[in-house]
């Protein structure tokens, strides 16, 4: 896990970073846990958005997340977006 926040219904939000960490293999993802710790689903793919263009449900680079009002969640990316 690179960063975390927790949703209003306390479900935890897990980005996933790996290209801080060099000899890991690339994975860009939000996962989604419940409270008891169950995933209850991935964003994003787990290789994260390549070079050319733009997939919005993709992400890559990402540095912080933090949950919305409706139960969503917000993310930024590093040198990697648009």
């Amino acid at each position: 896990p690179w960063r975390l926040a927790v949703s209003a219904n306390g479900d935890l939000l897990v980005a996933e970073n790996s290209t801080k960490f060099p000899a890991s293999k690339p994975h860009h993802q939000v996962k989604r846990f419940d409270a008891s710790g169950k995933r209850l689903k991935s964003h994003g793919k787990p290789e994260g958005r390549g070079d050319g263009e733009y997939v919005a449900t993709d992400f890559r680079g990402l540095t912080e997340i933090e949950s919305d009002p409706a139960g969503g969640f917000i993310v930024t990316e590093g040198n990697h977006t648009p």
